[in-house]
């Protein structure tokens, strides 16, 4: 089946480009995020935001947790231990 992509906006093919190469590179290189996970503690404090987003509040900064990890390291993830 042939299709064309005359009657596409440019933003729209510079869109369909830009997905195309990312697919392209995730697979080629992969996810490099793919073997980590959030710690528990931002995990809550994002899911937290998202719920105040969704009620039309941002949540203030002096009430969220700190973003520093606990690991020494300053990183906010952990290495997964079931992968």
């Amino acid at each position: 089946m042939l299709t064309t992509a005359a009657r596409i906006t440019k933003s729209e093919l510079a869109h369909m480009i830009d997905r195309a190469v990312e697919e392209k590179l995730i697979s080629l290189l992969g996810d490099p995020d793919e073997k980590l996970t959030l710690k528990d503690s931002l995990r809550k404090r994002l899911l937290r935001q998202k719920r105040a987003v969704s009620k039309g509040h941002e949540e203030s900064t002096s009430t969220a947790s700190p973003a520093v990890s606990d690991f020494g390291d300053g990183s906010l993830y952990r290495p997964s231990s079931n992968r």
